[in-house]
């Protein structure tokens, strides 16, 4: 039987799967087939996999038959989908191509004697041949179909109408800045003339209403002249994007284009000039993303879920037009500040967080603890911080990361704030993580060093209490520098026994982690009190 709550969503993660690992030999269906997008699949290999997505394993091909799966399908009265008996439409050449991920030069073999109209039926991915990298044609593709999704109309490499010399923004509040900033770059290699043409080069997308820019940033646009250019960025000025994170990407990849010679200058001021078009043009704060966040292709505008996470991915990050809402339960002793959206977790950001809470704070309410999310904070690895072994680290490492965490943390809090904290709670945790160059979210394979701390405040004594996260996701397993104490976790307090876990850690407790990652006698002793 096939379980009732497999929908259309599951179905289409079914078939991206399928169409990103091919097809096992034996699963290519005698009876049905399922058609999307001129592209044939055995409908009961899709129900094996689609179980995956929401049940949380493959379904035993031998507990449904192919006319049921036939029948569920027609019963989800997708437009989309098309059903039809199987045929001679897949031969056993095509099979193997699916099944094997033949090259190029063995598809051209294989099909030449098969008509034109059977090569519709192989995967596009399969065709073109090429793998999933930053300049991954079908990533922009479905950028922009997700944008037009959220937003409707979207112009793709769209004219912007602007100059791209400093002297024509005199009569502006940010000539100066503008002209330091062209400054700067021209000193950097003494190249004078890098700007060839009258106008801004087009835009990757434009957002006729409300009205902003999207760029797709791949790994060229970070650079030296591009780290100069942000760093003389103003501080008063919210954008849209992380500025602290594109100077690490640019200090990162440090990207050297020079044909022409000034390339990287030119093509550094253009970014720079996109950027200030908000503040130039009265448009919303310019959006952009960097290439290698995420596998982009993989998420589909028509699945609710993917729309939501590249909502999410998209949301800019200036705190301030934020609309704020609370929800109270009647007598909370747990209070928790939630912010949906893309989060960029810089000094002033965090400041702002905290001041709209303390500003929107119920009266007369205390709780006992105050709770803020994972990456609330984000810190600067420190430059002479060299380490290899990130699965068992030297506790000198992490006691000199905890440290520059710390000091991070002290920045935010006001004199002001902590007075006012003191009357709303006893206690707030915050996650504080060390920048890196990809988000933490699942799929995203991160490598590059990083740590993700977890400190309690307790207020009323201004004592702070540090862990960290142990149990990495997979992706992290090379990059995630572990807090192998995990009696660090557990913090005897006055009144409560408190257990502090990074995102993931709950995976430590249960059985697949107890097999791998945590013996069974340092779990039986741990207890958590209210």
């Amino acid at each position: 039987m096939i379980p009732k709550n497999i929908n259309i969503e599951h179905i289409l993660k079914a078939i991206s799967f399928i169409n990103e690992n091919g097809i096992p030999k034996n699963r290519f269906s005698r009876n049905y087939i399922l058609q999307y997008e001129n592209i044939d699949y055995p409908p009961k290999y899709v129900f094996t996999i689609a179980n995956k997505f929401i049940n949380g394993s493959e379904l035993n091909s031998d507990n449904f038959n192919a006319v049921e799966a036939k029948d569920y399908l027609l019963r989800l009265d997708c437009e989309d989908f098309k059903i039809y008996k199987n045929g001679d439409l897949l031969s056993i050449a095509k099979k193997n191509i699916l099944a094997k991920r033949s090259s190029m030069k063995d598809i051209d073999t294989i099909l030449g004697g098969i008509n034109q109209q059977s090569k519709v039926f192989l995967p596009k991915r399969i065709s073109k041949n090429k793998k999933h990298n930053e300049r991954c044609k079908l990533c922009k593709e479905r950028v922009y179909e997700l944008l037009k999704k959220n937003f409707g109309n979207v112009e793709e490499n769209y004219k912007i109408n602007m100059t791209v010399y400093p002297d024509q923004f005199k009569d502006t509040k940010y000539y100066q800045k503008i002209k330091n900033i062209y400054q700067s770059l021209q000193k950097y290699r003494g190249h004078e003339q890098f700007t060839r043409t009258e106008n801004l080069s087009r835009v990757d997308y434009f957002i006729p209403n409300p009205g902003f820019i999207v760029e797709f940033d791949e790994s060229q646009h970070f650079t030296k002249p591009r780290d100069i250019a942000l760093s003389n960025y103003p501080e008063d000025v919210g954008f849209a994007f992380d500025i602290d994170k594109w100077k690490l990407l640019s200090r990162k990849f440090n990207k050297r284009d020079n044909d022409p010679p000034f390339r990287d200058e030119q093509r550094a001021w253009y970014d720079t000039l996109r950027d200030f078009a908000p503040l130039l043009l009265g448009l919303e704060p310019t959006v952009r993303i960097f290439a290698q966040d995420f596998k982009w292709c993989d998420l589909y505008p028509n699945i609710q879920e993917d729309n939501e996470t590249f909502k999410k991915l998209l949301e800019g990050k200036s705190v301030s037009k934020r609309e704020i809402s609370i929800i109270q339960d009647e007598n909370p002793s747990i209070a928790r500040i939630i912010y949906c959206g893309n989060w960029n977790g810089s000094i002033e950001n965090c400041t702002k967080v905290i001041n709209q809470t303390l500003d929107h704070w119920p009266k007369d309410l205390k709780v006992e603890f105050l709770q803020t999310w994972g990456a609330f904070i984000e810190f600067n690895w420190p430059s002479e911080l060299k380490i290899k072994n990130n699965k068992e680290p030297d506790g000198r490492v992490v006691n000199i990361l905890i440290d520059a965490a710390e000091k991070s943390l002290k920045n935010v809090f006001t004199e002001d704030q902590l007075v006012k904290l003191k009357k709303i709670t006893k206690y707030i945790s915050i996650g504080v993580d060390s920048r890196k160059s990809k988000i933490s979210i699942s799929g995203n394979s991160i490598k590059e060093k990083h740590i993700e701390l977890v400190c309690l405040i307790d207020l009323e004594n201004n004592k702070y209490y540090w862990s960290g996260k142990s149990y990495p996701t997979v992706g992290q397993e090379d990059g995630l520098i572990r807090i192998t104490n995990l009696e660090s976790h557990f913090v005897k307090l006055k009144k409560y026994n408190v257990m502090l876990l990074g995102c993931h850690d709950l995976n430590m407790f249960n059985n697949r982690g107890k097999a791998v990652g945590v013996s069974g006698e340092e779990v039986s002793s741990i207890s958590l009190e209210n």
